[in-house]
């Protein structure tokens, strides 16, 4: 009972149906087929979800309607078809194997946590470091890891609204942007109560309300 089907730039395609992901060349030939997350455990595929195909990378994406999340996978038949490297991609794979091999030990989803803090991947780094914790709950490494991501993450979302902030402002006025400048502020005031030295935050939330008081009282 196929639910979604996705073709790549070489015309080989994946379709997904209840529980199962199957993965075809160009001439419909079936060439693999899943159905369950073996690097990570024992756990089945979902059984409602929409498939979408990376050519570039050589990644499928599946949306699990029911567990509300994104799954991502590394076609490798594809990649070894077209030449493809994706180094990142292959070192999780490698890293969710030593992971199922060594279920009580730390060390692996520490290791994975510190991969996707390379790439600023701040979300999913700050959630496999609490993977750690809840192996390890005295690991320090862990507990200080985290602190300073949370703090990475509403950076990130503050710059993001600064932005739009000053966007809104600019095309539209004052009263538009307040909404936007508000939350702006709570978070850079939010980071100051996890660290009151962040160093520029300060700068950015005092820049941030010259512009805006400036422009409130220039259309005065």
């Amino acid at each position: 009972y196929p639910q979604s089907m996705s073709v790549y730039g070489d015309g080989s395609f994946i379709l997904f149906s209840p529980g199962v992901l199957l993965g075809f060349n160009r001439r419909g030939v079936p060439v693999w087929k899943m159905t369950g997350l073996r690097d990570v455990g024992e756990e089945s595929l979902p059984q409602t979800a929409a498939a979408a195909v990376d050519s570039g990378q050589g990644v499928i994406y599946l949306a699990d309607q029911t567990g509300q999340r994104i799954l991502k996978f590394l076609d490798t038949a594809y990649c070894t078809r077209n030449g493809i490297t994706n180094p990142f991609a292959e070192r999780l794979v490698s890293l969710n194997q030593m992971q199922k091999r060594n279920k009580n030990d730390p060390g692996p989803t520490a290791l994975k946590a510190a991969a996707y803090e390379e790439i600023s991947a701040f979300e999913m780094a700050k959630f496999q470091w609490e993977k750690v914790l809840d192996l390890d709950p005295f690991h320090e490494e862990a507990q200080k890891r985290i602190a300073r991501l949370e703090i990475a993450i509403l950076k990130t979302n503050a710059q993001s609204l600064k932005e739009k902030t000053l966007q809104v402002l600019e095309s539209k006025g004052p009263e538009s942007a307040r909404r936007h400048y508000s939350r702006t502020l709570q978070l850079y005031e939010e980071i100051l109560s996890l660290n009151p030295g962040e160093a520029g935050i300060a700068e950015e939330m005092k820049g941030l309300k010259r512009r805006f008081l400036g422009e409130e009282e220039g259309r005065c």
